[in-house]
């Protein structure tokens, strides 16, 4: 129902935040962060990925390397992962892509806001046991962490190259920290949320940078 209503409309902020920005994550012993969006927010009005600095790094890259714009929008039109694409298209590995598309972005030109290293470094302080799951190259995420200083704050960290899908990693989660209160944090209801709440664990809207800084008094 929550799945195909999100098809339909837009739902308010608040909306979702009483949906998914769980009252009991609290005392969680362990949480689960995704990173572009929440560690930091996106250049659009509605903390997207579509439209912001990032995508259209990587479509310029992409395109770069590919020599060809109809390859890019060929992709983009059939739904196509540039990754695989571009990659198919030049006969040359996704580790190639992701080094010559995602490694040539610098953070400083895409992360406005570090006010998340504090709060990872807080949850740190506080015995939380931190997971980075995202759907980003690990080149990209090692890139980000680095520029932020939170590396050795994760124990565990999931990249684009480690799963088909976030749904898949939950199940893993929940299934290692059974017993355990474990919250998901992230800024997208259907790949951060729906699946970790499918899995049985707690979650947490980020919506603002604000969401992520109350997140100390939440849990």
């Amino acid at each position: 129902y929550c799945q195909n209503l999100l098809g339909n409309q837009r739902l308010s902020t608040e909306f979702l935040k009483a949906m998914y920005q769980e009252s009991s994550p609290a005392r969680a012993s362990v949480v689960v962060i995704d990173m572009d969006g929440t560690l930091y927010p996106f250049d659009t009005p509605d903390n997207i990925y579509q439209g912001s600095k990032l995508e259209k790094q990587v479509l310029e890259n992409a395109v770069s390397l590919a020599g060809s714009k109809s390859v890019i929008e060929d992709c983009l039109n059939n739904k196509i992962p540039l990754s695989k694409g571009v990659s198919e298209y030049l006969s040359i590995s996704k580790s190639q892509y992701f080094e010559k598309v995602w490694g040539k972005i610098d953070p400083l030109q895409v992360v406005s806001d570090k006010s998340s290293a504090e709060v990872v470094k807080v949850l740190v302080a506080n015995n939380k046991e931190l997971i980075l799951l995202s759907s980003s190259p690990l080149i990209w995420v090692n890139k980000v962490l680095e520029y932020l200083e939170i590396r050795q704050c994760f124990s565990q960290v999931f990249t684009a190259e480690d799963f088909r899908t976030k749904k898949d990693v939950f199940a893993k989660i929940a299934f290692k920290y059974r017993g355990k209160t474990v919250v998901s944090v992230g800024d997208q209801v259907t790949t951060d949320l729906i699946p970790a709440q499918q899995a049985g664990i707690s979650t947490y809207l980020i919506s603002a940078p604000s969401d992520l800084q109350a997140l100390i008094l939440n849990i």
